[in-house]
Formats: structure tokens, sequence, C-alpha cells
């Protein structure tokens, strides 16, 4: 008996997402603590918000994207493309090779530490500020190098690069720190992580330069505390002789005095008699 297909009268309607109101399956962004977005409309309205919150994005809007460099030293080279700015505790690092009056190239890896302040509408002003800030920062330091031969530069080189990129020392207070107005971004702190000189003979040189140094100075140390100490034992001999003259001149006063204070009595006896 062949087959006989039949055809369901009941219509089953296809797959579909309903949205109950505006909101309802409109994208949304999770801002972490310590980041911010920069979100674009279709007409150029900008509008940053700061996390930690969670964002929900207009039908319009998108993500703006900052192109940052990477690797060691920063270039053009490498570049992250982000949509988060880190506006605190932002760690940037890089190296860069300086000249010394006396001709002396020398290689410096450096840490900043940076924040970002003021009026968050300047923040992503400049696409690329791990480029801007690590050129600045590159341009000061060379001009201090050139200015110093490299004994004077090896030996205080992390009081020069502070000095000059986070202002003078303060008695009572952190330093101002590097403010780049352009974008309210700010260097709070710089750690100097190493320094090299590229040539290899004058290198060896003036670390074996700095041992001496260390050296005599360790020995200047020792003598001078051998100085003190032996000042201090002969202090304290001249005042314990001078302690026994004293005692001494004490007994013969008191002795004195005892034979003294005999006689009369012998006398008063005497008299008595």
């Amino acid at each position: 008996m062949p087959q006989q297909m039949k055809r369901s009268t009941k219509f089953t309607k296809p797959h579909a997402v309903t949205l109950d109101d505006k909101y309802s399956g409109a994208p949304t962004l999770n801002v972490w603590t310590g980041s911010a977005v920069l979100l674009v409309k279709a007409d150029g309205e900008r509008r940053i918000e700061v996390g930690p919150k969670v964002v929900v994005l207009d039908y319009d809007e998108t993500l703006a994207s900052l192109h940052l460099s990477t690797g060691k030293p920063k270039t053009t080279d490498r570049i992250l493309t982000t949509g988060y700015l880190q506006v605190e505790n932002n760690k940037v690092s890089d190296i860069i090779s300086v000249e010394t009056s006396d001709g002396v190239e020398i290689s410096l890896k450096r840490s900043y530490r940076v924040s970002f302040e003021g009026d968050s509408k300047n923040w992503f002003n400049i696409d690329n500020y791990v480029k801007f800030l690590c050129d600045h920062c590159r341009s000061r330091l060379k001009g201090v190098a050139r200015r110093k031969n490299v004994r004077e530069f090896y030996a205080s080189v992390v009081d020069i690069v502070r000095d000059t990129l986070l202002g003078a020392h303060k008695e009572n207070g952190p330093r101002d720190g590097l403010l780049f107005t352009e974008n309210g971004m700010r260097i709070n702190e710089v750690e100097v992580l190493g320094i090299e000189i590229q040539d290899p003979e004058i290198n060896v040189k003036l670390k074996e330069q700095q041992q001496a140094v260390i050296t005599n100075q360790i020995a200047i140390d020792r003598s001078q505390q051998e100085l003190e100490l032996s000042i201090a034992s002969n202090e304290t001999n001249k005042q314990t002789l001078q302690l026994a003259a004293e005692v001494r001149t004490l007994r013969h006063t008191l002795e004195v005095a005892s034979i003294e204070e005999r006689g009369l009595r012998e006398k008063l006896v005497a008299e008595q008699r």
C-alpha cells in the first residue's frame, strides 16, 4: 500500500527575539575599576565613562580606540589597540640611550607610574599617549645627560632622573611630578630599573673605579670609627684619673681634718687637768 503524506493545518511560527523595552538586548560595556572609555555617536557627540560601572550603549554609539606603543624602546613598530584607558596607577616602562658630555653612550631602563587628572574630556586627546610620554621624557633626559660627564651621571643617575622628571625633592611632601596639560596625564613616580654603559671597556673601568671608591670609603669609615673609639677611650681614662685624683685629695683633706680634730681634743683634755 503506498505511503501517504498529510499536511498539517497548524502554522508554527519561526524563532524570534522580542524586546520588551528600549533597553532589552542593548549592548553593554563593563568598565573596569581605574579605567575609562570614550563613546562616540554617529553625529560626533562624545561621552566618557569611568569605572567601575556597566555602561549601556546607544544604538549609534561606538567605542573609540587608543593605539599605544609597546615594547622597549617605545616605537610605532608594535601597536596595541584598545578601547580602555587606565587612568590610575598606569605603569609604563621604556629604555632610552643618552650621551654624556664626554661622548659616552648610556642605556637607561625606567618605569613610570602615570595617572590622569582634571577634566576627563581631555584624557583621550592624544591617541598614543605612551609614545608621547616616552618621547618627552627621552628628550629631557638627553638634555641633562649632555651637561654631565659619564662619572657624574653614572654616580647620581637616580637623583638626576627623578629631579628631571618629578621636580626637586621636598622635605615636607611628595614631588610635584610631571604634568602634561595636553591630556591631563601626570607622572607621579619614576624608577630607574637599570643603567648600562655601551662601551664595554669604559663600563669595566668605571665599575672598578666605583669599587675602589667604595673600598676606600670603607677604610676611611673604619679609621674614623677607630679614631672615635680611641678618643672615647682616652676621655674615659682621663675622667678615671681625674676621679682618682679627686678621691686622693678628699682623703687627704679628711685625714688632715681628723688630725686637727684629735689635736683639739687632746688640748681640751690637757687644759681640764
